[in-house]
């Protein structure tokens, strides 16, 4: 049974998962070496506290990223979109 932790958690990697393209396979081999993560936490699979520190690390660094990039990208654009 998923506590109410773990339903968040869930739904933040699957929003992660559907922004970025990338596979749950994927996604859990790069966060914790374990292919099976995301299906493993679908099913029900607990998650300790060592474990939600780094998917959440994950999920907040790709954020952070991303928010980077799309911050570039705009000031860019306001420049006249760079070498020409």
């Amino acid at each position: 049974m998923y506590d109410t932790v773990e339903v968040e958690l869930l739904r933040a990697i699957e929003a992660y998962l559907r922004a970025t393209g990338e596979s749950q396979t994927g996604f859990g081999k790069r966060v914790a070496g374990d292919a099976r993560l995301v299906a493993d936490i679908r099913n029900g699979r607990g998650i300790g506290p060592k474990l939600r520190r780094r998917i959440e690390a994950a999920l907040t660094t790709t954020r952070r990223n991303e928010e980077h990039e799309r911050s570039k990208n705009q000031e860019a654009a306001r420049e006249g979109g760079g070498d020409r």
